[in-house]
């Protein structure tokens, strides 16, 4: 028998999604406190050492007193390739106080707040066009067709083999205006557990009368064995980006798709050597594609992927399984 979805609506996502209410929408410089975060500046880029190693243990013990530093003498929105400096500093000394085996919680505990603060204070209208091509080797960031929206995601360095992720959104409103907030608000306590997945894909859905919506993919690595991969659906409505409800589970609506699944079945098996499964979504066919486990397998008690997929298709007003 193979799965069955009708049961994977809105309370399955990380920490649980128990209700429909609206995120909470952070201003632009991040939320409260935010004015006094800090920024960085050609100071700091010209005071980065060039390698890691024993040169990246001295920055590490320097960062704090150089972003204070540059807080107090740069403006907040800093250009691309500043912000991609600061941005791949800070995630190389995150990466070299990974707790709990190379460092302490304290230090990264810091060092997480203060990519995010970094993140959230520089967020304007400029920053949609910047890749970040140094950071981006360290940060997951994914950006709409429409560019509304944008997912950033980092190793946060807590992990074993379960992996836990740091994430911000970032989204338009209506008025151009841009606006940033912590991904998965419903999370809880972000600081140990991580408050996003790694993420995989990003959609763009022109849905015609329900507006534009964005199908966000994500893995959040479990264990060296199991996998978790999420697929959630999101929109901007009056201003304020929400999870949007469009998954019709025979009249139980929801925005998420939730696989859990044994690694290993994909490993062993070689019909996935070429290609693995995963959520796609075609908007020319308003079409998401959903791939089907198997929690009836003996051998992969905890959910074996199969080759097979079950195709979603909009009815104008919802998704629901094509027949």
């Amino acid at each position: 028998m193979l799965a069955d979805f009708s049961g994977l609506v809105s309370d399955m996502g990380m920490g649980g999604c128990h209700r429909k209410g609206a995120i909470v929408r952070l201003c632009a410089k991040g939320g409260a406190g935010a004015e006094n975060t800090v920024h960085g500046s050609a100071i700091l880029a010209a005071s980065l050492p060039s390698r890691q190693g024993a040169n990246m243990n001295r920055y590490r013990h320097t960062l704090p007193a150089l972003l204070m530093f540059v807080g107090m003498t740069a403006h907040a929105n800093q250009d691309c390739y500043e912000m991609d400096i600061v941005l791949k500093a800070q995630l190389q000394a995150l990466e070299e106080v990974a707790f709990p085996y190379a460092g302490d919680g304290v230090k990264n505990n810091r060092l997480n707040a203060e990519i995010k603060s970094f993140l959230k204070a520089n967020a304007n209208n400029d920053t949609w066009e910047c890749a970040f091509p140094l950071a981006s080797r360290k940060l997951n960031i994914f950006t709409s067709e429409d560019k509304k929206f944008r997912a950033y995601a980092w190793d946060d360095q807590q992990g074993g083999t379960m992996r836990y992720f740091g994430g911000l959104w970032q989204y338009r409103d209506d008025a151009g205006n841009t606006h940033i907030m912590d991904a998965h608000p419903e999370a809880e306590e972000p600081e140990r557990w991580g408050n996003s997945g790694f993420v995989k894909a990003l959609y763009t859905a022109r849905l015609g009368e329900k507006g534009t919506a964005y199908w966000l993919i994500e893995v959040h690595p479990a264990s060296s064995k199991i996998t978790i991969s999420t697929a959630i659906w999101l929109h901007i409505v009056n201003n304020k980006l929400e999870y949007a409800y469009l998954i019709d589970f025979d009249g139980r609506y929801g925005h998420e798709f939730r696989l859990d699944y044994d690694y290993f079945s994909i490993v062993e098996n070689p019909v996935f050597y070429s290609k693995v499964p995963d959520f796609s979504y075609n908007d020319n066919r308003k079409e998401m594609r959903v791939p089907i486990v198997d929690y009836n397998d003996s051998r992969y008690s905890d959910g074996r992927m199969t080759d097979k997929e079950e195709i979603w298709r909009f009815n104008g007003q919802y998704f629901v399984p094509n027949e």
